[in-house]
């Protein structure tokens, strides 16, 4: 027996996708397992079409409070990072390293990652100088990067 409780929480801090002719649920993903730390998802999803492997693809696109972007629609896809000016920085998991508007899910730029796959979440910060940077790991072992990028036009 399920106590409603238990159903209760189960949509909380979650993404839900519904079929729109039936309206039954087709999937669901709980981005926070229980609402203790309110973080529940503030704003809503955004639906974008990338470039995947030289194919389109569309995806669902949630930013959370703590940063993250989770990213459906994509196989093996990692979360990405937001920034203040309204740009999601994400690579889905794969070779490619996306700058998506917050606003309509359009991707402003792409960058092919020369060691390959972003297993990493980019990591935004601003220097001394007043320069915001996006850094972020990529490949693995003895092929490792740290790619850097100046946002604003800096360098």
């Amino acid at each position: 027996m399920i106590s409603v409780i238990s159903v209760f929480w189960l949509f909380a801090e979650s993404v839900v996708a519904l079929d729109a002719k039936t309206g039954k649920r087709v999937w669901h993903y709980q981005i926070v397992h229980h609402g203790l730390w309110d973080y529940d998802l503030p704003a809503p999803p955004v639906l974008a079409t990338i470039t995947w492997n030289g194919r389109p693809r569309d995806v669902v696109a949630v930013p959370s409070k703590t940063a993250w972007i989770y990213v459906f629609g994509v196989a093996g896809a990692v979360g990405g990072t937001v920034t203040r000016g309204g740009l999601i920085f994400a690579t889905g998991g794969g070779d490619v390293l996306y700058a998506l508007d917050t606003r309509d899910g359009r991707v402003l730029w792409q960058f092919a990652l020369p060691a390959g796959r972003g297993y990493s979440n980019p990591v935004s910060y601003r220097a001394a100088n007043g320069v915001q940077y996006l850094v972020m790991a990529t490949g693995g072992g003895d092929n490792s990067e740290l790619v850097a990028f100046s946002l604003g036009g800096a360098h």
